[in-house]
């Protein structure tokens, strides 16, 4: 009943040939409302699973330990992977040379080009741009790194649940 009164009180343009239906559905949610990584997650092969967990990363809302600490949990901040550093999200999927390393041996079976980023924002990026693109080659990267981030996931809450691979 609400969008009556708001589809009465504004002035539509409609183009002919186009779904109407499309049309108010675009005038009503804007352009500024999608965000830049929906290429990943629309039209990717993965398991759902995986892309539910790729979702959650690409918002950076993954429960790693540094966001643990903050909710008052107290808990051993290095991360499980490496013992290296502490793990924080950007340690995780970035950072971390056992995920560097697993990625590295799956982009070169897969062919791919090596990830060139010089920190976490131009590594995410990168794969947007990548992901972004239409052909067979993008397809094949989305589930691939989309399994991956699942993997690593996976490996990790293994490793401090399970106490396997420690």
């Amino acid at each position: 009943m609400e969008a009556k009164t708001t589809f009465e009180g504004l002035h539509w343009r409609f183009t002919k040939g186009k779904s109407i239906t499309k049309q108010i559905y675009v005038q009503l949610i804007g352009e500024d409302t999608r965000v830049p990584w929906k290429d990943m997650i629309f039209n990717n092969a993965a398991r759902p699973k995986a892309k539910f967990t790729l979702c959650l990363q690409l918002q950076s809302r993954l429960l790693t330990t540094d966001k643990l600490v903050k909710w008052g949990l107290v808990m051993d901040t290095q991360c499980v992977m490496c013992r290296n550093a502490e793990e924080t999200h950007e340690h995780l999927f970035w950072e971390c040379i056992l995920a560097k390393e697993v990625w590295h041996i799956v982009n070169q079976w897969a062919q791919g080009k090596p990830m060139s980023a010089i920190d976490w924002q131009h590594h995410q990026q990168e794969i947007i741009k990548r992901a972004k693109r239409k052909n067979q080659t993008a397809q094949i990267f989305k589930m691939i790194y989309t399994e991956f981030v699942h993997s690593i996931w996976i490996e990790r809450n293994m490793r401090i649940f399970e106490k396997i691979g420690e």
